[in-house]
């Protein structure tokens, strides 16, 4: 029990206290939108950007790790495909949207913070580098399903739909912190050197990040003001 007080509560009182502010009106949704687009924008994306840019990729990228975390991945948007096309009655767009929901784990939002307050900071390598492929893969895969289930009927070749859904992936905001980050790390490798004042500030607009993609969601989570009298 003190476990879950220690290590899990912190990051649902987060959540708790983005709720209580926008349900009392002290934050407004235009505050919010601006929050919410300077975590998933710019703040998330660094925060991936400098971690995966120091992880030791020869120690951290375990292929059966993968495998364990990917196929639970896939097996999950498979079944929520099937349940809501066989038994819900589902539309096949309302289908991939159902088991794309499925496909995520929220293996950053809240998987980093409980695991680093769990075991300390030395035991996130694992998640990022699940994370490294996380968004370019599972994106790709979901909006290529989506496309082929929108398309189908139109012969479009499997490359076209593909590549329109790479397009896609490659202009999301997660997907170009984590390839940067990649990108330093190989070059880190080749012996490029950065001064620690680079490290330091985006160390600094990292820390901001989990806590203020956190906090945004409490907006959503608050009830909807009542409707007003006609």
């Amino acid at each position: 029990m003190t476990v879950l007080f220690d290590v899990i509560l912190p990051v649902f009182l987060i959540l708790g206290f983005g709720y209580v502010v926008a349900w009392r009106g002290w934050f407004s949704d235009g505050a919010v939108d601006g929050l919410m687009r300077y975590a998933q924008n710019f703040a998330v994306p660094l925060l991936l950007f400098a971690n995966i840019a120091r992880l030791n990729l020869t120690e951290n990228f375990n292929g059966w790790m993968w495998l364990a975390f990917y196929t639970g991945a896939f097996g999950s948007y498979f079944t929520g495909w099937f349940i809501s096309r066989r038994f819900l009655g589902r539309s096949p767009e309302d289908a991939v949207a159902i088991g794309f929901v499925c496909l995520f784990s929220n293996s950053l939002l809240l998987g980093i913070p409980i695991m680093e307050r769990a075991y300390g900071a030395q035991a996130i390598a694992g998640n990022l580098a699940i994370i490294s492929i996380h968004s370019p893969l599972l994106y790709t895969f979901g909006i290529t399903m989506m496309e082929f289930t929108k398309t189908r009927g139109q012969n479009l070749s499997i490359g076209r739909v593909a590549g329109r859904a790479l397009s896609g992936v490659l202009h999301t905001p997660l997907v170009i912190g984590i390839l940067c980050g990649l990108v330093m790390n190989l070059l880190m490798g080749a012996g490029l050197v950065l001064p620690e004042g680079f490290w330091a500030a985006a160390d600094m607009i990292a820390a901001s990040a989990l806590p203020a993609a956190l906090f945004g969601p409490g907006r959503v989570l608050s009830p909807l003001p009542p409707p007003k009298a006609t």
